[in-house]
């Protein structure tokens, strides 16, 4: 455990060089069931709002415009190798390739909130968006959510007191989308109060947004311009209440939010009804989605003579946990997987074709000090037939699961090192470990044509906190990709070209550079 607090202080280090803070009850439903497979919950009704209706609420000159075109306020350095663009400040940059991998979409903060457009086939560069708090006390900001299926417009949303027209002075979420023409118009107006969105969903395929802000669930229908909101009267907790969207957008789950109570709760977004998940007497937390979005896994703690069976975290309960659980996105149980050995069960990943659940076993015991100390011991890998497999022990003070590789044979395991950084192995069936990197960083993992793109620590870089991006594979060993001083994270891939972005954490006031470069052959 002292390990992954090593390295979370040292992101924390370089958060706070980097980043300005941004500023940012109970539930209607009938009486317990003892088990799973009760009656859904239904819930009040829901509100709806069409397009036509958000014109006369808009007025016309926020419906749809086109934007002027808008200074660059930044700096493009283009290169035979590689093209910079910034500095950005304040806010690490968002990156989204488009759908045919042209245009790159940078979300970040010069001179306000904006999206800036690079072009892979002119190595221009266009701002589109420049949002300007005007309140004063940083009450508005943008929210990126990213591009339409056809890569042809951009969706985000400016969130918090609107500045402009009819909406002047108002607290709520403006969603809206651009095109590459210029021609912009407004999706989708949700007034509220809270502090910022606090967390979405967008996909694409189905044209639908999912916002948690505030007490309020709201689906937007990017397509057809429809708003509806799906829950209202969410409980905050002090900010430690949080929604699960499904990557499909059709179901969310959250806690009960009585406080004796300890289910999960799944909401159907379509028709708002509610089903309780999770076993009477065990605190369920931890929930899961498969990426196809019909299973949902999540931990399962038993209560004993003195509480439930988890570590007790600064944000609430920590794996490792009794049991596993899955259910269908309808709620109904699917399996329950508990460890041999009395081991607990550790955080859940699923495989990119929701087919398999991979997972960590624990010991828990009692140090000198009286604390509990969690050791890691086993690989597991539940099937498509919720059959437990044994995929060999694991060695390591702390270890989480980086995910699945593309193949779905193996897993991407993160072991923290003492100084700093962590080994990267893989692990499978087998049950033998094969290490990828040593001082690597514990970043989302990047596959490219079966390669890993992870950045590492750079050797002797003392407080710099400095990385490089290498390539790896098990054949052919690392590659390097980059060079430079900065903290290198972010890595987005498109055909042939990695961007990224880099923190310069010496120089105030901490300038944020983008970086686009071709992959190797």
């Amino acid at each position: 455990m002292k390990l992954r607090f090593h390295i979370f202080k040292v992101r924390l280090i370089l958060i706070l060089a980097l980043a300005v803070a941004l500023a940012g009850c109970s539930t209607t439903r009938s009486a317990d069931n003892a088990q799973n497979g009760m009656p859904p919950i239904i819930p009040s009704g829901t509100e709806v709002v069409q397009g036509n209706e958000l014109d006369q609420v808009l007025g016309s000159e926020l419906s749809e415009n086109s934007r002027p075109e808008l200074p660059l306020n930044i700096e493009v350095i283009p290169k035979e190798d590689q093209t910079r663009l910034g500095p950005f400040y304040s806010l690490l940059p968002e990156l989204a390739w488009s759908p045919d991998g042209r245009y790159l979409a940078i979300f970040g903060e010069k001179n306000g909130y904006g999206l800036w457009l690079w072009d892979r086939h002119t190595k221009a560069t266009r701002r589109l968006v420049q949002l300007l708090d005007r309140s004063g006390e940083r009450l508005t900001s943008l929210t990126f959510f990213g591009w339409s299926q056809d890569g042809h417009s951009l969706f985000y949303a400016v969130d918090g007191i609107q500045s402009e027209g009819q909406l002047l002075g108002k607290n709520g979420v403006l969603v809206r989308q651009l095109g590459l023409d210029g021609q912009e118009r407004a999706v989708a107006w949700l007034p509220g109060e809270g502090a910022f969105i606090r967390s979405w969903l967008f996909n694409p395929q189905n044209n639908r947004l999912l916002l948690h802000r505030g007490q309020d669930l709201w689906m937007v229908d990017t397509a057809q311009r429809r708003s509806k909101k799906v829950k209202s009267n969410l409980p905050v907790w002090d900010g430690l209440f949080w929604v699960a969207l499904s990557p499909t957008g059709e179901k969310a789950v959250y806690p009960e939010p009585e406080s004796d109570k300890h289910r999960l709760i799944i909401v159907d977004i379509n028709t708002g009804r509610e089903t309780l998940v999770g076993n009477v007497n065990e605190y369920s937390f931890y929930p899961v989605w498969s990426p196809n979005g019909e299973k949902l896994a999540f931990l399962s703690a038993s209560f004993g003579g003195q509480g439930y069976d988890f570590q007790i975290g600064e944000d609430g309960p920590l794996p490792p946990a009794t049991k596993i659980l899955v259910v269908t996105k309808e709620g109904q149980l699917l399996a329950e997987h508990i460890p041999q050995n009395q081991e607990k069960a550790g955080a859940p990943v699923w495989s990119a074709d929701s087919r398999q659940l991979a997972f960590l076993s624990a010991a828990v015991s009692s140090t000198k000090d009286g604390f509990s100390e969690v050791k890691w011991r086993r690989l597991l890998l539940a099937t498509s037939a919720h059959e437990l497999q044994d995929w060999g022990s694991v060695s390591g003070d702390w270890i989480t699961i980086g995910g699945f590789t593309p193949d779905n044979k193996a897993v991407l395991l993160y072991i923290y090192e003492a100084g700093g950084g962590v080994t990267a192995v893989l692990q499978g069936p087998t049950k033998r470990a094969a290490t990828l990197a040593q001082g690597a960083v514990d970043e989302q993992p990047i596959w490219w044509h079966g390669y890993l793109i992870l950045p590492h620590l750079a050797e002797n870089s003392g407080d710099y906190l400095d990385t490089q991006l290498y390539l790896h594979d098990l054949k052919h060993g690392s590659r390097l990709l980059t060079s430079g001083p900065g903290w290198k994270s972010g890595v987005q891939v498109s055909d042939r070209y990695m961007a990224y972005t880099s923190a310069d954490n010496q120089k105030y006031p901490y300038p944020l550079t983008v970086v686009i470069q071709p992959l190797p052959g």
